[in-house]
């Protein structure tokens, strides 16, 4: 298989992450690499700090790439595979029960998710503000892909817990709005919350600067998975699942390459967990 789920470790409880030490196999890992859209990235980043090709934002791009590199196909095929969405549920049922509830997740099938995949590329000054992803998404898989074993200082991926249960809960509302509040109300309500993102030199304000401060005042960064070539990190989507990237200090002409895949239940599973709700 070219990505085995049964290699992801627990790491932190909450929020709920798991690293995987050598998620490829190391021959497909290594091909992996030489075939990273990285020229491709790089023009799309320009003078920015980050680039991405996203499988549905930038479909027609993304279909390129997957065409003309049969070693990210063959993943991709496979992490969008039914069997793949089936052992993501199985591996992780108990998490996912206690984080997203059981009206939502008792009959759960693959055909119920879906799987988006994305190559992202960024470089120093880039701020990946900490942020909880949005309510749909239950799983993310974030596979570093730099040179086998090799580490890259300062490009890890952080997460970080509240303080207090009550200070991280008021912090939360804080950034929420009316809709999302109300969601957050119900029986294992799932939002998304974050702060700006800086993407070239303009963004980085001093509001933002501000918000980033306060944010720090709040919580504390309780693991950083350190960026590693055929590294993995896995973490559970839930209103704690704070994380962020900051590249303060990664040596210029050094990019930080990623594929991402984010596992959801998909559009018509969340219709009808909302239509059962409002009946109840």
């Amino acid at each position: 298989m070219p990505l085995e789920l049964t290699s992801f470790v627990s790491t932190v409880l909450e929020p709920r992450v798991y690293v995987s030490e050598k998620i490829i196999a190391p021959d497909l890992f290594r091909s992996l690499v030489e075939s990273f859209p990285t020229e491709h990235l790089n023009e799309k980043m320009g003078e920015a700090y980050f680039a991405e090709i996203d499988s549905e934002r930038h479909g027609n791009e993304f279909r390129q790439i997957m065409h003309t590199r049969s070693e990210w196909n063959k993943l991709f095929r496979f992490v969008t595979s039914s069997k793949f969405r089936s052992q993501l549920l199985q591996r992780f049922s108990t998490e996912l029960h206690d984080l997203r509830g059981t009206e939502m997740m008792t009959g759960l099938r693959s055909s119920d998710t879906e799987v988006k995949c994305s190559f992202h590329m960024s470089r120093n000054g880039y701020l990946l503000s900490p942020h909880t992803d949005t309510g749909k998404k239950v799983i993310t898989i974030i596979i570093y892909v730099g040179e086998y074993n090799e580490e890259l200082i300062g490009a890890g991926t952080r997460f970080y817990r509240a303080r207090s249960q009550k200070l991280g809960s008021e912090y939360l509302q804080e950034l929420l709005d009316d809709d999302d509040r109300k969601e957050l109300e119900k029986p294992n309500g799932i939002v998304g919350a974050s702060i700006g993102r800086v993407y070239s030199a303009g963004d980085r304000t001093l509001e933002l600067q501000e918000h980033l401060k306060r944010f720090d005042s709040i919580h504390d960064c309780v693991f950083e998975c350190g960026f590693r070539g055929n590294r993995a990190v896995l973490f559970i989507k839930s209103n704690t699942s704070w994380h962020d990237v900051r590249l303060e200090s990664v040596t210029n002409g050094q990019f930080r390459r990623t594929f991402v895949v984010n596992f959801s239940l998909a559009q018509s599973r969340r219709s009808k967990i909302l239509r059962s709700l409002i009946r109840a």
